[in-house]
């Protein structure tokens, strides 16, 4: 993209001197004056093509409607056009006054009133007011005439956003160069929606972890926060390229939009959990922090008049007063991850009988946990690719000794978070290669039946999301 003005160009000066400007090809109704935005100028359609690019410039001899309107625009702006005013005839005074505001504007003076000269003069009448909107009016052409050519690519928007922001600051050019990619989406390259992201992608606070999440259930896809307001929403778009180079677009949708969400909270949940760092230990020695919880056999039940949501935040900020085994260490990443999704107000409301333990939990975990398939019997051809980040599985040791079962190495419960890896207490975050030679270890002398992934598979349902009630608590 060139460094020259947005909307500008080449003048293009009619060489018949009896030239009009009202032979100028009228644009559709629709279009007219959309790069225009003073009330003097913008209605006029004619002009409006002219600023952007797609009319004849103004010269000498010109005349019609759209200089008597050019005329009294530089009149408003204390530039004399000679003794006649404003009389709809481009001569030697008004190419004169032409020449006083170029100047004036650090555009070169030729006199003839070609698009960059007509932004400039269209700038000046709507003055510090209307700054936004003539942001907005640059931002459009940029972007439009990035993606005459079908593609839009990360050297043009960087040098529209570069030009934007020297003009009007960098939060200005944000958001105009937001506003005016809203149709123009699908045109963007890969290596564009790359940089937006860098330069904006906030999402939920970290747009990389939905990138990788993203991944895993459409292979090479680029997420784009289209509104870029922080939040993951089903109108933000996904770009994928097919074999022969093209650029798809697609919504993200209501549904993979929450199952991106839930599975975010999930492993975010576990990484906090292998941050916290508990300790192992089998039901009969499980131990827990006694100001929040009383002990009933090996599930922590929280106490009479304490809060759902500080409990479970005690479990990481107090890790060394917990010992629990996997299946415990499971339903406290799930109650951390609904927690975190609805914040501690609609927590406490809905968790309020919490309980913790081997599968153990109270009603409304209950209700939202979706569990499928089995943990007797292998996976079944294709059910890995099932398991997405934040999904639950199990690895079952199938022949576990006796000395392996006695320490509760028959199975290890865990969370798929993505790339290979999961979390599983006491694991904590390791690849599912480490977790299944840990297990073969525990084996029956000469087993070569290895430990390997079962068909039992879990997820949150998306109805928790219905649970935020109040966004802001």
């Amino acid at each position: 993209m060139s460094s020259t003005p947005i909307g500008g160009g080449a003048a293009r000066v009619p060489t018949d001197p009896a030239a009009s400007a009202t032979t100028a090809t009228t644009p559709r109704a629709a279009d007219a004056g959309a790069s225009l935005v003073s009330p003097e100028l913008g209605a006029d359609a004619t002009l409006g093509a002219l600023a952007r690019g797609e009319g004849p410039s103004l010269g000498r001899g010109s005349r019609g409607p759209q200089v008597r309107l050019v005329q009294q625009a530089l009149i408003k702006l204390g530039i004399s056009v000679g003794p006649t005013g404003a009389d709809g005839s481009l001569g030697n005074n008004t190419m004169a006054g032409v020449r006083r505001f170029q100047q004036a504007n650090g555009l070169t003076a030729t006199g003839v009133v070609d698009a960059a000269t007509l932004l400039a003069i269209d700038a000046k009448l709507v003055g510090t007011a209307g700054a936004g909107r003539v942001a907005r009016r640059d931002a459009d052409l940029a972007v439009g005439a990035a993606a005459k050519d079908g593609k839009i690519q990360q050297n043009e928007l960087a040098q529209a956003e570069a030009d934007i922001t020297r003009k009007y600051g960098a939060e200005t050019a944000k958001k105009v160069l937001i506003e005016a990619l809203g149709v123009n989406l699908d045109k963007l390259d890969l290596a564009a929606v790359d940089y937006l992201n860098g330069k904006f992608g906030k999402i939920d606070g970290h747009i990389g972890r939905y990138q990788g999440l993203l991944t895993e259930h459409i292979a090479g896809a680029k997420l784009l926060d289209t509104n870029f307001d922080g939040k993951l929403d089903a109108t933000d778009k996904i770009f994928t390229k097919d074999a022969s180079g093209k650029i798809n677009v697609q919504n993200v949708g209501e549904a993979l939009r929450d199952r991106l969400r839930i599975g975010k909270a999930m492993v975010d949940s576990c990484e906090a959990m292998d941050k916290a760092g508990h300790s192992f230990a089998l039901l009969k020695d499980h131990a827990c922090n006694t100001d929040f919880f009383k002990k009933e056999g090996s599930t922590f039940v929280l106490k009479s008049g304490k809060k759902a949501s500080e409990a479970v935040e005690d479990i990481f900020k107090n890790p060394s007063k917990y010992k629990f085994e996997c299946a415990t260490a499971m339903i406290i990443v799930y109650y951390k991850a609904m927690l975190d999704m609805l914040g501690p107000k609609d927590f406490d409301r809905i968790c309020g009988d919490l309980r913790i333990g081997p599968w153990d939990y109270e009603n409304d975990l209950g209700r939202i946990m979706n569990t499928t398939g089995s943990g007797q019997a292998e996976a079944p051809s294709g059910h890995k690719d099932k398991v997405k980040p934040g999904d639950y599985a199990y690895i079952r040791n199938w022949d576990v000794s006796d000395k392996g079962r006695a320490a509760g190495w028959q199975g290890e419960n865990v969370i798929y978070l993505g790339n290979g890896k999961y979390y599983g207490h006491p694991f904590g975050v390791e690849t599912g290669t480490h977790i299944v030679d840990y297990l073969n270890t525990q084996r029956n002398a000469g087993s070569t039946r290895s430990a390997s992934l079962t068909g039992l598979h879990g997820t949150l349902s998306r109805e928790i999301l219905k649970e935020d009630k109040d966004p802001n608590a």
